[in-house]
């Protein structure tokens, strides 16, 4: 499949993890509405689906561990931590922690924003089992896994208020995106190497997003409005990775060159960046009595300059725990 996948790494997937990190930093503070579409997660399954490998079954579930269920300990672990050591500066005494919170990952919920500790950690287990998911998924005859695509899209909305423990419902659910990584977006990858095709699919794309946008069906069955949903943000996945695509020459670039670390270290960026985000909330409040537009622009900078600044340092004391070392 061309350098679609025997490369080890695309950089203007670097750049689109990077673009799509950022997206998710911002997105958790205080921001204006055109942050507000959630592209960002689904566009984080589609591409990991990109770059799926079947190893032998015992093979593939270490790697992954590696990969995603290390770094998920490590950081639940180190924001738990946090968490005491932000409930002692507040309350100069540890009476009233919540410490049973460190066992919400055993909760069994319908949705995935329930880990007390660091909520984006959601997105690691949860792709880990949507890893294990699609990997026997794959392995059953192409018309299944484009029917089960078609079968999650359009419950989508129901999965989600399902109650179920680590994630398995979202993963039931974004696993429908990991899939359609795999068994199109190779192939789109593949075809948009050619700058031509790469210009019809962004001026397709953008057209079909932009006409959902503006001719919103509002049905009042939710298999409908999920369907529609769901088409607005592949439309929107398949014209931001051509647009990407003609980004070349990163390394002569400074803005590119930046944009490409966050997309390297997307892993310890959603790891690190909520304490972050708190201290300087905290700061903006203290100073401006609220969090605002411009207060929320703030503290993303600000959490986004001291992770360049770290990662590097946590990448060379950590890189195991941070899958730093892992092919």
């Amino acid at each position: 499949m061309s350098n679609v996948t025997e490369n080890k790494r695309i950089e203007y997937i670097d750049l689109l993890k990077g673009f799509a990190i950022l997206w998710i930093v911002w997105w958790h503070t205080c921001h204006p509405a055109f942050i507000d579409p959630y592209y960002h997660v689904p566009l984080f399954f589609f591409i990991s689906g990109v770059f799926f490998k079947p190893y032998p079954l015992t093979t593939f579930i270490r790697k992954k561990t590696k990969a995603l269920l290390i770094p998920f300990v490590f950081f639940y672990l180190l924001s738990y931590i946090y968490r005491i050591g932000v409930h002692i500066w507040d309350n100069k005494t540890l009476a009233g922690f919540p410490w049973l919170n460190i066992l919400d990952v055993f909760k069994c919920m319908p949705n995935g924003d329930y880990l007390w500790v660091n909520v984006p950690l959601w997105f690691l287990l949860c792709l880990f089992n949507v890893t294990i998911i699609y990997y026997f998924i794959h392995k059953l005859p192409l018309w299944f896994t484009y029917i089960y695509i078609l079968i999650v899209l359009t419950f989508f909305d129901y999965i989600e208020q399902i109650s179920t423990p680590f994630f398995i419902n979202d993963a039931i659910r974004w696993c429908a995106y990991y899939s359609l990584g795999n068994v199109l977006g190779t192939y789109y990858l593949k075809w948009i190497e050619k700058k031509g095709n790469a210009y019809f699919a962004i001026l397709l794309t953008f057209i079909t997003h932009l006409l959902i946008i503006i001719m919103p069906i509002n049905s009042s069955l939710n298999i409908v409005n999920s369907l529609v949903s769901n088409t607005k943000t592949i439309t929107f996945i398949a014209f931001i990775i051509p647009s990407f695509s003609l980004l070349k020459n990163v390394q002569n670039h400074k803005v590119l060159r930046i944009l490409n670390f966050y997309g390297k270290n997307s892993l310890s960026v959603l790891g690190f960046h909520v304490p972050i985000l708190i201290i300087f909330q905290r700061i903006v409040t203290k100073l401006w009595g609220g969090v605002n537009y411009w207060g929320g622009f703030f503290c993303f900078a600000s959490t986004i300059l001291v992770l360049y600044f770290l990662l590097p340092i946590t990448n060379k004391l950590f890189p195991n725990l941070l899958a730093s070392g892992t092919k």
